[in-house]
């Protein structure tokens, strides 16, 4: 590429930058951020209280579980929230789309979790009650690759699309793992080690691009 064409490139990317941090985009993304940190705080919270506080007192683990699941909740509607208000993104960007269905797939996710709470939903729904918030996650991730590319960032682009890939080869696992579970175990149970390696190696690199993505739009 030319210096005429790299100046123009980020002439452009800068552009398309201050247009986005004109929207709600930027606040969107840094509360899924934070409901990510918060997320990871109430899972550990959640398996480590046992260890610290059943020695001490039975009832304090019981109360832990329920603080940490409450704040579960809490990150997961500021996970919402953040969602949501990437809809305020330009119309001239590509990826509207996937974040208006990103949106309404963790809006059915939330439904349904509401719904079987009060009542008995029907065998299909419950056996597929996580595929709306797997499948609005993919689109969120669409989206972030499309911001990336919007702001003419290579890289975060290049690593959304990474994590897109990554997100897809996890889903195929576990299907193959559920499927193999009761037929071969031992097949079952290495592909359970390697799902919580996907899924571990997955939500860092998560973490870091909205990370990253934050800080671009906070730099000058």
């Amino acid at each position: 590429m030319s210096e005429t064409e790299l100046g123009k490139k980020n002439t452009t990317g800068s552009a398309q930058l201050e247009s986005l941090r004109a929207t709600q985009v930027p606040l969107g993304i840094s509360l899924v951020y934070y409901s990510l940190a918060l997320m990871l705080l109430a899972i550990i919270g959640i398996f480590g209280s046992p260890l610290f506080l059943l020695s001490v007192n039975p009832m304090l683990v019981v109360r832990a579980i329920i603080g940490f699941g409450f704040l579960i909740l809490v990150a997961s509607v500021l996970s919402l929230v953040g969602t949501g208000l990437c809809l305020t993104a330009p119309n001239k960007m590509a990826g509207k789309g996937a974040i208006h269905l990103a949106v309404a797939l963790n809006v059915a996710a939330v439904l349904i979790c509401v719904a079987s709470q009060f009542t008995t939903l029907p065998r299909w729904i419950v056996a597929s009650s996580n595929l709306p918030a797997i499948a609005g996650f993919v689109c969120f991730l669409v989206f972030l690759m499309h911001v990336g590319s919007f702001i003419r960032n290579d890289e975060l682009t290049s690593r959304a699309e990474g994590l897109l890939n990554l997100g897809i080869t996890l889903v195929a696992v576990m299907v193959l793992m559920a499927a193999s579970a009761s037929v071969m175990p031992m097949a079952g149970a290495l592909l359970g080690l390697l799902t919580f390696i996907l899924g571990a190696v997955g939500f860092l690199r998560y973490a870091r691009l909205l990370h990253d993505l934050k800080q671009a739009f906070a730099r000058s």
